[in-house]
């Protein structure tokens, strides 16, 4: 290494410890003891390895290990854990390893695991953090761990034409296809594209023209649309088949990844994407009424266009409704009069699990007077479509919040 690159690296390991330092409040120490073993550490190379204290021997006791990754700018990070046997215990209270995207244990959990015996995660930045805890009762052998970089937005290569696929796309609205395309894909291409768009935006994505080989389970050629930064967001769909799709974000970050096989290829796709208002209040009528928006109280209410006069025709609104963590929403609708179409095809109402459109419906209604909804977690979204035909009074919605896990306080009575 050069003297100009050393001192880089220098100054990026300490710009690294200092901002660790002033997010934590305090230093914490590299690494721990734990009767005798040392575990935890910070790991600040391209690549490189840990394990469980005292592998492949079983783990100590009451352990309590923290790896702190940190590669190249604009690199992310791929961590491997073999050989992995711990306590396995009930949502993993007992022993479990937790994997966090960024650069200390307040980052977004990828996931906390006890079980299963190879795993593989992949940050969307250039740090992670691993955490590592045994409890008092049993323990095992535990895992080995490696861990490696590659470019956070990599062009892949692939086909005997060496073809360039994947990469960023910045601006608010853009195109891209599959390698090839209109002609045939290459086997055994691997293609993701990370999109981007402005802050208090969301992305709306259409594949058109979609042919892919057609497999059980979308096991051979396929797309994943992915509700966030990387492919440890929440996915939204897995697709090989239909001509098109439309899918949108719940930000404004999206992924995209195309996987083929060494089998049979087809002409693949072209996808088009622009960005919305993440929270976009619609203005919809002749009168300009305006109806949709972000919640974020604790109960609230809203009704539709015109309430209680017949909503316009053509309105399309969409209501964004988000509590206090560990709380959950219940919806009440009362008053409920749309135009009635068989499957609620023509003006209806759709209430989503969670904060997005993207997210499990609960719901389409069009029928019957009063309603009542309660979301699984602390977001729910509602959707209200009319068409151009007939119209009706439609509804108010009222909203509160619950805990989400509520205790029970149960008296005995002395006999």
């Amino acid at each position: 290494m050069d003297e100009a690159l050393e001192r880089v690296a220098i100054s990026q390991a300490a710009e690294y410890q200092s901002n660790m330092d002033h997010c934590s409040g305090a230093s914490e120490p590299d690494a721990v003891t734990t009767d005798g073993v040392t575990c935890g550490g910070r790991f600040e190379t391209e690549s490189g390895s840990f394990t469980s204290p005292n592998y492949p021997e079983p783990y100590p006791n009451n352990a309590k290990c923290i790896w702190y990754i940190q590669v190249a700018k604009r690199h992310r990070i791929t961590l491997k854990l073999d050989g992995f046997h711990l306590e396995v215990s009930s949502q993993c209270s007992n022993d479990y390893v937790a994997i966090y995207d960024g650069a200390s244990t307040n980052s977004s959990l990828i996931a906390t695991i006890c079980t299963g015996s190879n795993h593989t995660f992949t940050s969307s930045s250039n740090t992670m953090t691993i955490s590592f805890k045994s409890d008092h009762l049993r323990t095992s052998a535990g895992f080995t761990a490696y861990y490696y970089s590659q470019p956070l937005y990599q062009f892949a290569t692939v086909g005997p034409d060496q073809i360039r696929c994947g990469g960023r796309l910045k601006s608010d609205d853009g195109s891209f296809t599959s390698p090839n395309y209109p002609e045939l894909y290459p086997n055994n291409a691997g293609c993701i594209w990370y999109i981007k768009v402005a802050n208090g935006m969301r992305i709306i994505l259409k594949l058109d023209d979609f042919q892919l080989e057609v497999s059980l389970r979308c096991t051979n050629d396929y797309v994943e649309i992915y509700d966030g930064a990387s492919t440890n967001s929440p996915l939204i769909a897995t697709i090989c088949t239909g001509s098109n799709h439309t899918f949108t974000s719940s930000s404004n970050t999206m992924t995209i990844y195309f996987r083929s096989n060494h089998r049979k290829t087809s002409a693949g796709f072209t996808a088009y994407y622009y960005s919305l208002p993440l929270l976009q209040i619609t203005t919809v009528g002749p009168d300009g009424i305006t109806c949709g928006g972000r919640l974020e109280t604790a109960s609230g209410s809203f009704t539709s266009p015109n309430y209680p006069e017949p909503y316009p025709n053509n309105a399309e609104c969409i209501w964004y409704i988000q509590v206090a963590k560990r709380n959950r929403i219940t919806l009440n609708l009362d008053g409920f009069q749309l135009q009635v179409s068989l499957w609620c095809t023509n003006d209806y109402v759709a209430i989503y699990d969670g904060a997005s459109t993207n997210s499990s419906l609960i719901a389409i209604i069009c029928s019957g007077s009063n309603h009542t909804f309660t979301s699984s977690s602390n977001t729910m979204t509602i959707c209200f479509k009319s068409d151009h035909l007939k119209t009706s009074a439609g509804f108010t919605a009222y909203y509160y919040s619950q805990p989400l896990f509520q205790s029970k306080n149960i008296r005995r009575e002395s006999k």
